[in-house]
């Protein structure tokens, strides 16, 4: 035993010195273990991660743990194959150490600080792009949440509008849009992740023509009057939403939102300021505001001019179809009709001699007004423009609602007291009727008879264009006949060879003229016009000369309207010359007239025919310079006159001052029927202010319009906007739409 001790001291006794007597050093533990790799790619929400940890220098296997933190919630650190994975559910930044152990012994252990980032999922934050207008600068962001910036965006289908671009960096969309449309778009945006994330979104952008207020001024109001006019825009989605921003509207008109439409009765003279602000239905809406005025001003400041007794005529149309009426009415001249009488005749049926027992009328400082009328079928409103003496007034059908809501023009007359004392015909008598069949198409009738003071007609020739089916110089035979009362409402029967007859309701102007209104039942074509004395009979074509204007108008072709107007001369050998403009729905052409041809073929009746180019005309004559006209033949079934023009018309400063001014279409309901004030300068300056019953029954009070007439020939004008105007005298003018592409054309008479 102290031998084995003994040798165990010296060998512990030997291992403490070292070589040439230096003391040796202690030895030293076991290396640690390397770890990799050194970082940690980031993770994503929801999305499978995995990281293998590797370690090197010692003896497998190793034991793997989190020494110190706490890694990502999800995650699971495998103890023996060193691999962090799982799915991440929640975003966030983890820091923590991994230590390794591995299996020598003594053991050797190595630990890695780790820091690991768990993003969102990438996705676009956005569901929509908002509108856009052209010329109104643009600016959206296709934001992103999640992923790790920076992104990159870029577009991988469709197209972004004209005028805009992305930019790839930040993701704005920007610029200004030049042209309208719906553009289909995709992006996609990458972020930085390790490994990267991609999100898709897939929309489209609008872009809407720029919304912009139309109304640059409204009409005036008269205090006492009703009031209706109509704020327009263009572009934008085309729904609008309207309000007053600033200031306030005149006492007693309100603003529809929804319609734009400005209405009620003003109360107090006086101009109301205000702001007006009209917003689309854009995702990101246009809403443009405009300063404007409404000046009221005091009640009827003319009223003294509309004093007498007026007959009138009204041709339109409901919602039923044509409709027709006539009648007289007494006015004061200090603002109220006392009574009259009406007749009117529409598809349900005629109502006949109907008493108009009150009503109110207010004439304004530049001669426009309105005019209502009021009876057991209730009330009837009419815009009305009155020349210079009252004598004569151009009207439109002006309400807004209700059961007697009818688009039309017409026609008021102050009645020749001295004849009413004893009303009756004497003579030959011209006549023209139009309207409409029972299924809606045009039809017209002319023709004259003669008339005895009993009551007698005895003879007359009459044709007829129904819808293209024409009957020629028929006889007007014995059973006709005609009656008036005192009031000068009478009643006349025609009876026609072919046609059978036509009775209706007239109502006497004077013994030169009186207004026809048919009133047979529901079936017959539903007519209306004039009746006009003839004057220098017998006619024959050789009393015929100088020069006319002739206005007709019509259906056109694309069931819209026509009209032509021309100046058309008689000349030698029975010839006509001139010209001669036509607007067929919107189609305009001008033909010069050479080689036409006319003839009157009846020298009792002045029932004649003319021909020139491609129409083919049956006249009746009222006198050498005036005459009644109609197709011959086909469905346009254009009616009209030719008047005689006077040696002045040909001076452009003869044809100056206010007209009265009227439409003159009773062809259908496409037309915007107007009544107004034109005012003509001497240097051919031309002021307009018009009332207006657009295609749906949209009310517009005191349009205006300034333009300039060229330099006349031969008494035909025009104006930069395609209006024509043909001179007839000093105090009576024809205006056409001769503008291409106006569907809906009209004429319009000036009276002054």
């Amino acid at each position: 035993m102290r031998s084995r001790t003994v040798v165990a001291l010296l060998v512990g006794g030997i291992a403490m010195l070292g070589s040439c007597g230096r003391a040796l050093q202690p030895v030293q533990g076991p290396a640690p273990l390397g770890i990799s790799p050194p970082s940690a790619p980031s993770g994503t929400v929801g999305f499978a991660y995995s990281l293998a940890l590797n370690a090197t220098g010692g003896q497998p296997p190793y034991s793997w743990s989190v020494s110190s933190g706490a890694i990502p919630a999800g995650l699971t650190l495998d103890a023996s194959s060193g691999v962090l994975s799982g799915v991440p559910t929640a975003t966030g930044t983890s820091n923590f150490t991994v230590q390794a152990v591995d299996s020598s012994v003594p053991a050797r252990t190595g630990s890695m600080p780790l820091t690991l980032v768990v993003n969102g999922q990438l996705t676009f934050s956005i569901t929509s792009l908002p509108d856009a207008a052209v010329s109104v600068p643009y600016a959206a962001t296709a934001s992103v949440s999640g992923g790790n910036g920076p992104y990159t965006w870029s577009v991988v289908s469709g197209g972004l509008p004209p005028g805009l671009s992305l930019n790839g960096a930040t993701g704005v969309i920007s610029g200004t849009p030049t042209t309208a449309g719906g553009y289909g778009l995709g992006l996609k945006v990458t972020d930085s992740s390790n490994p990267r994330q991609t999100a898709q979104f897939f929309s489209g952008i609008n872009v809407y023509p720029q919304l912009t207020i139309t109304s640059t001024s409204l009409p005036d109001g008269v205090v006492g009057t009703s009031y209706n006019a109509t704020l327009t825009a263009t572009g934008g989605t085309g729904s609008y939403s309207w309000s007053i921003s600033s200031g306030s509207l005149p006492d007693g008109i309100s603003l529809d939102p929804n319609t734009g439409i400005l209405s009620g009765t003003p109360a107090t003279s006086g101009q109301a300021n205000f702001v007006v602000q009209v917003t689309d239905t854009a995702n990101s809406p246009q809403d443009p505001t405009l300063p404007l005025s409404i000046n009221v001003t005091a009640q009827g400041a003319n009223d003294r001019l509309m004093k007498g007794s007026y007959a009138f005529l009204l041709q339109g149309f409901d919602s039923g179809g044509a409709v027709a009426f006539a009648g007289i009415m007494e006015a004061d001249g200090a603002g109220s009709i006392n009574s009259g009488l009406l007749d009117i005749n529409r598809s349900s049926g005629p109502q006949q001699n109907v008493e108009i027992d009150s009503g109110r009328f207010a004439i304004n400082s530049d001669n426009r007004g309105t005019v209502t009328i009021r009876s057991a079928l209730g009330s009837y409103t009419f815009c009305v423009a009155v020349n210079r003496d009252g004598s004569l007034a151009h009207f439109i059908e002006f309400d807004s609602a209700g059961p007697n809501v009818i688009r039309g023009n017409g026609i008021m007359k102050r009645r020749d007291t001295g004849s009413l004392l004893q009303p009756g015909w004497k003579g030959e008598y011209a006549f023209a009727f139009s309207g409409s069949t029972s299924t809606g198409h045009r039809s017209a009738m002319l023709g004259s008879f003669a008339a005895s003071d009993k009551g007698a007609i005895t003879a007359g020739l009459a044709d007829s264009n129904s819808d293209g089916i024409v009957v020629e110089a028929a006889t007007v035979h014995g059973a006709s006949r005609y009656g008036f009362a005192a009031t000068g409402r009478g009643e006349l029967k025609l009876a026609v060879d072919g046609l059978g007859s036509v009775t209706g309701a007239v109502y006497f102007v004077s013994t030169n003229e009186s207004f026809f209104v048919r009133t047979d039942a529901p079936g017959s074509d539903l007519l209306s016009g004039e009746i006009m004395r003839e004057s220098g009979t017998p006619f024959s074509s050789s009393t015929l000369g100088g020069s006319t204007v002739l206005h007709v108008v019509g259906l056109s072709s694309n069931g819209s309207t026509t009209v032509g107007v021309g100046l058309v001369s008689f000349a030698a050998s029975y010839s006509l010359l001139g010209s001669y403009d036509v607007n067929e729905g919107g189609r305009v052409s001008s033909q010069t007239i050479s080689g036409g041809s006319y003839e009157v073929t009846s020298a009792e009746f002045g029932r004649g025919t003319m021909k020139f180019a491609s129409n083919d005309f049956v006249f009746y004559l009222v006198d050498s310079a005036k005459a009644f006209v109609m197709d011959s033949s086909g469905r346009a079934v254009k009616t009209g006159m030719w008047e005689g023009q006077s040696a002045s018309g040909s001076v452009l400063s003869e044809s100056v001052g206010s007209f009265a001014a009227g439409s003159e279409a009773d062809t259908n309901a496409k037309v915007a029927f107007v009544s107004g004030i034109l005012t003509i300068a001497p240097a051919g300056d031309l002021a307009r202010t018009a009332d207006v019953n657009l295609p749906g029954n949209v009310l517009s009070v005191g349009q205006t319009q300034d333009s300039r007439l060229t330099a006349i020939t031969q008494g035909r004008l025009r104006t930069a906007e395609g209006r024509t105007y043909y001179v007839i005298s000093p105090t009576r003018i024809i205006e056409a739409d001769m503008q291409s592409g106006k569907a809906a054309p009209k004429l319009v008479i000036l009276d002054q």
